[in-house]
């Protein structure tokens, strides 16, 4: 009998206590996952576009033809500004005369719409030359110069190669003193002449 009431005892012990244990809250959400870390994208950079040439090398094919080798150095001042200093040896092969001349020209160029040394420009220019010239008995030297100014197009090819061309006006003033059998006499002309630009360069 006392066996029994112990065992009755212990069933209603365990009972009391699983009926005190809290319910599982089955309603409420898991709280949230941390998010994954996800580092910043790189930085962009944005491609620069190469600067225009500043230094070039320039020749006209043309008067080289004719007898007038030159040679001009370019340097770009500015984003439209460049200047031009040139110096012309001349031997003309097609005159009857053994005449030679020495000269330079400085022209700056003023390029409208892109930077230079591209696009149209207008290059106002002055030029300086000796010049000796003998036929026969008779021997002639003078000295020269002009004024003016030409409007043209440079192209700019690739990274390294212009091409220009373009026309103008100039004033060209020359005078020549001969000499033949103890006589002198002057001789020149003085006037406005078209003025032609063409020209093929390297730029660097």
């Amino acid at each position: 009998m006392r066996a029994t009431t112990s065992l009755s005892s212990l069933v209603l012990f365990l009972s009391s206590v699983a009926w005190a244990q809290p319910a599982p809250m089955t309603g409420e959400e898991p709280p949230p996952a941390t998010p994954a870390y996800v580092p910043p994208p790189p930085p962009v950079v944005l491609a620069r576009e190469p600067e225009p040439p500043k230094n070039g090398l320039h020749v006209n094919p043309l008067a080289m033809a004719l007898g007038v080798f030159g040679l001009g150095y370019e340097r770009v001042l500015g984003e439209h500004v460049a200047i031009q200093l040139s110096g012309q040896y001349t031997r003309l092969w097609y005159s009857e005369s053994d005449a030679w001349g020495l000269g330079a020209e400085l022209r700056p160029y003023f390029f409208f719409f892109r930077p230079a040394p591209g696009g149209m420009y207008l290059a106002p220019f002055g030029s300086l030359a000796y010049s000796r010239a003998q036929v026969g008995s008779a021997t002639g030297e003078g000295v020269g110069w002009s004024v003016g100014a030409t409007i043209g197009y440079s192209w700019l090819i690739g990274q390294h190669v212009t091409i220009r061309a373009g026309g103008g006006v100039q004033y060209l003033s020359i005078e020549a003193e001969a000499e033949s059998d103890g006589v002198s006499a002057t001789a020149g002309y003085s006037g406005v002449m078209p003025a032609l630009d063409f020209s093929i360069g390297y730029v660097f």
